[in-house]
């Protein structure tokens, strides 16, 4: 056991190698193992991407938290907006939080040999997806 580095830290390792590679900024907390990335889009500012490890290294997911904040009234308009992009987009899932968000969220399997070009393959599906998505909601 010891010397043995935690396959969920190696997961993160490996992914915040090719966010480098690419030139991108991230925040990386390995107790946490999490990995956030935070972009400014065409119809977005500083919205956060952010990767969770699970403990075996075999699987993470993604999660855009709070994307758009709805009122009560807002609700009905919400879900069916949610509903659609669902239909619409294959890649995330969309949905509204407890606290009356917009969130979208991805699961994934991986392995270290491809953690990081797939991670970072589905960190700009993710992007550009809630860019899109973005842009139907505020039009």
């Amino acid at each position: 056991m010891f010397g043995k580095k935690d396959p969920a830290v190696q997961m993160i390792d490996a992914f915040c190698a090719e966010l480098d590679r690419k030139g991108v900024r991230y925040s990386a907390n390995r107790e946490k193992k999490l990995v956030s990335i935070t972009y400014d889009n065409d119809h977005y500012k500083n919205q956060a991407f952010t990767f969770f490890f699970d403990d075996d290294g075999a699987s993470f997911y993604v999660r855009a938290y709070s994307i758009e904040q709805f009122t009560k009234s807002q609700l009905d308009d919400a879900y069916a907006f949610c509903n659609q992009m669902n239909a619409d987009y294959r890649w995330l899932t969309f949905y509204i939080d407890s606290d009356d968000e917009l969130t979208a969220r991805a699961d994934s399997i991986a392995n270290l040999k491809t953690m990081g070009p797939r991670g970072y393959e589905i960190l700009q599906r993710f992007v550009r997806i809630v860019d899109k998505v973005c842009e139907k909601l505020y039009s």
